[in-house]
């Protein structure tokens, strides 16, 4: 094979890996409420999002915690993966090899540590399944 055509092997991870980056980049802001002090919250049920139009397969997972009286939304954080191209995905178990494949919010809060520091108590999600308990 030549030389010249082996970046065409690649070229939906060349191109994956700037629009991965892109994804990243317009997402990488954590939204902490002005009035998040004092507050209590839940992780609330998110779907995943499908990113559509991409050269490789993209989703974006959005951390919605909401406040545990109001529903309203204190803190968001959102993450992103990426797979690999078509070969990658053919040959090497669908990993990216132009970028790390994951990224995430700088700064997001991690258990409930991490909300004390901000001020907020973390709860667990309300049991939704009907049961009282």
């Amino acid at each position: 094979m030549s030389s010249y055509l082996l970046p065409l092997i690649f070229i939906d991870e060349i191109v994956g890996k700037y629009q991965f980056e892109e994804l990243c980049r317009e997402n990488s802001e954590v939204y902490i409420a002005p009035d998040s002090r004092g507050r209590t919250v839940y992780l609330a049920d998110t779907p995943v999002e499908i990113i559509h139009g991409t050269w490789v397969a993209m989703v974006l997972r959005t951390k919605r915690f909401v406040d545990v009286n109001t529903g309203e939304l204190v803190v968001r954080c959102k993450s992103a993966r990426a797979q690999g191209g078509w070969f990658m995905k053919l040959f090497f178990n669908g990993k990216p090899i132009l970028c790390e494949g994951t990224c995430g919010s700088l700064n997001c809060p991690v258990g409930v540590d991490g909300f004390k520091d901000l001020g907020i108590r973390y709860v667990e999600p309300p049991n939704n399944d009907g049961a009282n308990i």
